[in-house]
């Protein structure tokens, strides 16, 4: 599975893009961190950049 990842500076907010559905281990971490799923959008979005979102979003889509 492919993971991308955004950081948006205008709306200060975090998007991946999963290329498929997440496994449950990685739908928790994802969720635990506050990402949400956005079903029109098909992708999960944080409502707002943290250190700790950012380490997730760079540890499953890579640099």
């Amino acid at each position: 599975m492919i993971i991308s990842a955004t950081y948006s500076p205008e709306d200060n907010k975090l998007r991946l893009y999963p290329s498929a559905r997440l496994d449950a281990e990685t739908y928790q971490r994802v969720k635990d961190a506050g990402f949400v799923w956005a079903p029109k959008q098909e992708l999960f979005v944080a409502p707002k950049w943290s250190p700790a979102r950012e380490d997730l979003a760079i540890e499953l889509a890579g640099e």
